[in-house]
């Protein structure tokens, strides 16, 4: 059980940081105030969360996960791609949604992959999930 609790911790640690990373780039071109202040709302709930993240994980006697040197810098990299081709608040959130979409599916397979974690952590991860669809309910009306 323990084993399965800190690698599904370490994926909620690595997502949430992953999201807060995207969402700060994203908000630097953010014009609608509407846009920025959800992108806001949502970075202080992500903050929220990782910090549970991180939390739990020090009562397992484990580090924080930090999202892989690779998957950021593509990310980033790409995002910085699509908003210089098409810098408008439609592209931005069409962004933010596919990465709560991505963000979705990596807490999903990782609640899959580890069915012995803790209830705590479970919670976590049905939080995150709830998060990322929420935000993309609040992206819709910008794309």
């Amino acid at each position: 059980m323990e084993n399965d609790t800190v690698k599904l911790l370490k994926e909620c640690s690595s997502g949430t940081k992953m999201a807060i990373n995207s969402l700060k780039q994203i908000q630097e071109h953010a014009r609608d105030p509407k846009l920025n202040k959800a992108i806001c709302t949502s970075l202080e709930k992500h903050h929220d969360l990782e910090n549970k993240a991180a939390s739990l994980l020090a009562e397992q006697g484990r580090c924080e996960e930090e999202p892989g040197l690779a998957a950021v810098t593509f990310s980033w990299t790409m995002s910085e791609m699509k908003i210089m081709m098409k810098q408008t608040d439609s592209q931005l959130a069409k962004l933010v949604m596919d990465g709560c979409n991505m963000g979705i599916q990596g807490i999903s397979k990782a609640l899959n992959d580890y069915p012995d974690a803790s209830h705590e952590s479970v919670q976590l991860a049905n939080s995150i999930i709830n998060e990322e669809e929420n935000l993309m309910s609040c992206m819709k009306p910008f794309r």
